[in-house]
């Protein structure tokens, strides 16, 4: 939350956060469909209100939420003005192989129960992108 009003006090932006199924105080079990859904009809809401104005919205995600702000950039295609990417990943199995010791990388597939292929989808996507990292995130 203090990351939210930051944002709204430097950038003076109106901020709109959400908790996915089965994260912060959601009902439900997490899933990569059911964060899709969630995030698509929170844009959908956005969308149809008179009040936005599409030509300044942009979707940010950080960590698992870039792979989301992703997929809604795919499906809004020009009903957005951008999108910003905070420490995000290329795709699970991707990230799953940086930091899986080699040793154990025959359990791999216990691991991937999600998927998020951003890597592929990205590829689709004319909206302008900025990515943002730190540090040694991987």
């Amino acid at each position: 939350m203090p990351n939210a009003v930051d944002l709204y006090h430097k950038v003076q932006c109106n901020v709109l956060l959400v908790d996915y199924r089965g994260y912060g105080h959601s009902e439900g079990e997490p899933s990569e469909a059911g964060l899709r859904l969630d995030a698509e009809a929170v844009l959908h809401t956005l969308l149809e209100r008179n009040d936005v104005d599409q030509a300044k919205l942009v979707v940010f995600g950080r960590s698992l939420g870039g792979a989301v702000a992703l997929h809604l950039a795919h499906k809004a295609g020009d009903q957005i003005a951008g999108v910003v990417l905070e420490n995000t990943f290329l795709s699970i199995s991707s990230m799953v192989d940086a930091l899986m010791p080699p040793p154990l990388a025959c359990f791999k597939s216990l691991v991937l129960r999600i998927n998020w292929d951003s890597e592929t989808l990205i590829q689709s996507i004319s909206t302008p992108i900025l990515f943002v990292t730190a540090g040694n995130a991987v």
